[in-house]
Parts: structure tokens; sequence; C-alpha cells
């Protein structure tokens, strides 16, 4: 870690909360990230819990603007998915 203390971050999504949700075929999911500005830029890492992985990254933006980025998933199958991501900071914080 570094002098700044852990990341700290937030996410929201269409599913209400972080259990496992059971979706159906053509269900779409969405998370909207948003992360301290100060250690931008972020890369992002969504695993959607279904074999399906995305990269993103979240850049620095002007004073008093969270560094953010949004993404969505369909999923092809009925299932159970404990979806998640991971945000690694500039400094190799997560």
């Amino acid at each position: 870690g570094g002098s700044d203390g852990p990341p700290t971050s937030s996410c929201s999504s269409t599913i209400a909360d972080i259990n496992p949700t059971t979706v159906g075929i053509g269900e779409t999911v969405l998370f909207n990230i948003s992360l301290p500005n100060e250690t931008a830029p972020w890369e992002i890492e969504v695993n959607w819990a279904d074999g399906t992985k995305r990269d993103l990254s979240a850049r620095k933006q002007p004073s008093g603007v969270m560094a953010s980025a949004s993404t969505n998933h369909k999923y092809t199958k009925t299932g159970t998915f404990l979806a998640g991501w991971t945000a690694t900071d500039k400094d190799g914080n997560k």
C-alpha cells in the first residue's frame, strides 16, 4: 500500500446487492464504477462469473470529478452468478 492508505471505491449495478443473483438468458447487468481521482489512473478487471472478463481503465479527471468506468454484460445462459471487479491504482494498490 501507498502512503495514501487503501483505495476506496463504490459500485452500483442493476442488481441491488452483492449476493449471487440468478439471471435469465438475455438479462443485462450494469456496473458503474467510481474511484478516487487522486490515485488515477486505474486498471479495472470485471469478472462476470460466467467465464467472461472485461478489462477497463479509469483515467484521471478534472479536479473534483471521480475517475469512473462503466460496462455491461448480457448473459447467454440462465444461472446464479456472483459478478465482481478489481481495481488497481497507478501504484499497484488494489
